[in-house]
């Protein structure tokens, strides 16, 4: 079985950041970008973004714990896909309800799209450190 030290910085970052911004993402639907007063575009973003974090999660998993994946430059990839898919879904969608939002001259609860944006910016981050881990540069 594969361990946490022995994976690459970049690798280490992108798990890391991938779980934090799936528990994120967990409290953004769970403070209001997932209630079902929301338009259907903003609900399949949410839901393609939700599911694209999980499958990322899962492959971040496969990678750090598993000997069979540790190092597969195609679960990497596809972990990239996944990780930066889930982080443009989230924004998108946060973008689509903040605009609702201020057709309705409601105002923008703080807390869930801050969350939101949050865990977007952490999905696209994990999978830039693991394009760095891919292409092979240093961390120092």
């Amino acid at each position: 079985m594969a361990e946490f030290r022995d994976a690459k910085l970049w690798m280490k970052l992108a798990f890391l950041f991938i779980m934090l911004g799936f528990v994120q993402e967990l409290f953004a639907i769970a403070m209001g970008l997932g209630n079902s007063y929301v338009k259907d575009s903003i609900e399949a973003c949410m839901v393609i973004g939700f599911l694209c974090f999980l499958v990322a999660v899962v492959l971040g998993l496969g990678l750090m714990f598993l000997d069979e994946l540790a190092g597969n430059k195609i679960a990497q990839i596809c972990f990239i896909v996944f990780a930066l898919i889930a982080g443009l879904a989230t924004v998108i969608a946060v973008a689509l309800w903040g605009g609702e939002l201020n057709k309705n001259n409601s105002e923008l609860p703080a807390y869930s799209t801050t969350v939101g944006v949050c865990c977007a910016l952490c999905a696209i981050l994990a999978g830039i450190f693991a394009i760095l881990d891919v292409a092979g540069v240093k961390s120092g």
